[in-house]
């Protein structure tokens, strides 16, 4: 049963998390996603309404409601994309590519447009005015527990649940290694606002880069350089990001090799 065709008895989220339970095992959630960027990293904590496995398609998850036609949606699959165009009518599918997350003329990838939960897909939104505007996705929640892995080089990872969680807290069931890396993003498409490094395997810690001046002394006369200096996150500090509902990241790691990077929501 697609989610659309029962969408009615829902609430409506004016911010935040919104539920309405349908019946005894279904429990419909509309969720409000707040970004200024134009491109977003989009979650999917939740999965299609009567599905029988913990997916959804992105058509079916995020909402048309203040976005502007030529907007799209594009999620990765290996090495390539699966892409949808927000046309007059609504969401339609289109010709995704291998290496670039632009959609146009590019090769078609195989497959049904269906995402797994825990997974996460970028919101393109057209217009700069609209990128002040909140985002709504919507789905059911599932009730199972979920794990991501890190599966490849890049891999991108929503918050699987409808609960906040902060960086430091992430239920790592299989920790990460030393140099991997999770990535939060900015604006531009490949672009990012805030790196974590894990610097330790038991127990997960990370750091993060500092940039400062200092005042040095060359051939004499003096000069102003930029430094870099790794800080070690501490937990419930300012540095220590929450991962909303709906919100997503890039995870880095840098060996493939051996058993992914796992988390448990």
């Amino acid at each position: 049963m697609k989610f659309k065709s029962i969408m009615t008895v829902a609430a409506v989220a004016t911010a935040g998390v919104a539920f309405a339970k349908v019946e005894s095992k279904t429990t419909l959630c509309q969720i409000q996603v707040s970004s200024s960027y134009t491109n977003t990293v989009i979650a999917l904590p939740l999965v299609e309404v009567g599905g029988t496995e913990d997916t959804i398609n992105p058509v079916d998850y995020v909402l048309t409601d203040g976005l502007e036609i030529g907007s799209y949606i594009y999620t990765q699959v290996g090495k390539e994309y699966k892409g949808w165009v927000l046309m007059s009518d609504g969401w339609e599918q289109v010709p995704a590519g291998e290496g670039s997350p632009d959609i146009v003329n590019t090769t078609e990838v195989d497959g049904d447009g269906f995402v797994d939960l825990g997974s996460a897909v970028w919101l393109c939104r057209k217009g700069a005015a609209l990128s002040s505007n909140p985002i709504y996705i919507r789905g059911q929640i599932c009730d199972s527990a979920v794990t991501n892995e890190a599966i490849g080089a890049y891999t991108m990872i929503g918050n699987a649940s409808t609960n906040a969680v902060k960086l430091t807290e992430l239920n790592w069931v299989v920790p990460p290694a030393v140099g991997d890396k999770v990535m939060f993003i900015d604006d531009s498409a490949y672009g990012v606002s805030k790196e974590f490094t894990c610097s330790s395997s038991s127990p997960v810690t990370w750091t993060y880069e500092v940039t400062g001046t200092k005042t040095v002394k060359i051939r004499g006369v003096e000069k102003t350089i930029t430094t870099f200096t790794d800080k070690t996150l501490v937990p419930n500090s300012e540095n220590d990001l929450v991962v909303k509902p709906g919100e997503g990241f890039y995870f880095y790691r840098g060996s493939t090799e051996g058993t992914a990077p796992k988390i448990e929501w």
